[in-house]
């Protein structure tokens, strides 16, 4: 199947851009600078996190886990839309950003500098939304410090790629992946992994080195070399065959396969089933509007008794356009009906970046979902 647009479905599609209310989170940022200021890192014990709202699914509450020392956010991935992009330029390259002092909790981890900020770029007007007095106060941006609507199309995600405005790239495994990966096995011995959205992310590094298979997939070309160039590793690339306009890179010596096309293309009869989905921001990067497709997706390729965990945020958005996109835990059931939805993390994760986008609360959370038994 080209998408699962046309698959009928019992849930009713959600309004976009529902958020939750700002003043029930606006201890975020003061908890977080106070935490700073004493000496605490993000994943300090020593603070207890604020309580969960009425809506939220039962989870423990914690402390993000900082393993580096310090840092700033959780992010999304790149992600896939419905829009069809134009192929990737194969003389593309990315472009060295200035660097930043700081450091940065990437998707949860964190890491001592960002990769490719470009925090001195000039901000320009994106996704066609027209150019406006930035003292507007109805002027939003999106994480590339762009004025946007929070809509990504396959080229725009592209375009940051070419520009080299990959900050949400991690230099360490996620945190969130390394503490909660034995829920995704469970005893199997040799589980395939699938990594939607992936990047050139080290978490493709960390499972591989654990002897597992991974498959992911990603848009930019960019990515998936960068991916094999930055670890030494041999690979071969193809076109992808019976399938989406696209490629596919192979290590020579390990068993990863990285598909550089639409995530909406993708089906279990090209790329197979999993018994671990490790969703590591590509659902927080969505378009809301495209989060039903996405989900439909995904519930096609987790074998019946696999496991999925997903890392996605909460935040508001009344300046900061996305991605990354807050979720609702509540919106999770309704859109994976057919699956049981257990809140595994619920982390306060404010930090210097995503207090620089104007956000007064930002939390991670995280879940693990399976099919329901029939």
């Amino acid at each position: 199947m080209s998408s699962s647009s046309g698959q009928s479905s019992s849930i009713s599609r959600l309004e976009e851009d529902v958020q939750p209310s700002p003043k029930r989170r606006k201890n975020s940022s003061a908890k977080s600078r106070e935490n700073q200021e004493n000496g605490f890192n993000s994943n300090s014990n020593s603070e207890p996190t604020p309580s969960l709202p009425t809506t939220r699914l039962n989870a423990p509450t914690t402390q993000a886990t900082d393993n580096h020392g310090n840092g700033d956010i959780v992010s999304s991935t790149s992600t896939a839309t419905t829009t069809t992009a134009s192929k990737e330029r194969d003389t593309a390259t990315e472009t060295t950003p200035n660097t930043v002092s700081g450091t940065e909790v990437v998707n949860g981890a964190v890491v001592t500098r960002a990769e490719n900020s470009n925090d001195g770029a000039e901000s320009k007007p994106a996704n066609g939304q027209a150019e406006a007095e930035t003292t507007d106060q109805s002027v939003r941006r999106n994480q590339f410090g762009e004025v946007s609507d929070g809509h990504m199309s396959l080229e725009d995600w592209l375009e940051q790629w070419r520009k080299g405005k990959t900050r949400f790239t991690m230099k360490v495994p996620n945190r969130m992946l390394v503490k909660h990966h034995g829920k995704l096995v469970e005893g199997k011995t040799n589980p395939v992994f699938f990594l939607p959205c992936c990047g050139k992310s080290l978490d493709i590094k960390w499972l591989s080195d654990k002897g597992y298979s991974v498959v992911g997939v990603e848009i930019a070309e960019m990515a998936c070399r960068q991916f094999f160039d930055g670890h030494d590793i041999k690979y071969e690339e193809e076109d992808i065959k019976d399938g989406p306009q696209g490629k596919l890179f192979k290590g020579i010596d390990c068993d990863i396969r990285l598909y550089s096309c639409d995530f909406f293309s993708v089906t279990s009869a090209l790329i197979g089933q999993f018994d671990c989905i490790w969703d590591r921001g590509s659902y927080a990067a969505m378009n809301p509007s495209d989060r039903q497709r996405y989900c439909d997706v995904i519930s096609k390729l987790l074998k019946d008794d696999g496991r999925y965990l997903l890392d996605c945020f909460e935040l508001e958005h009344s300046v900061f356009a996305g991605p990354p996109h807050t979720t609702d835990p509540k919106d999770l059931e309704r859109y994976f009906d057919s699956f049981d939805v257990n809140q595994i993390e619920h982390v306060d994760a404010m930090n210097d970046w995503t207090r620089s986008w104007g956000v007064e609360y930002f939390y991670q959370n995280d879940f693990i979902l399976t099919h329901k038994k029939k």
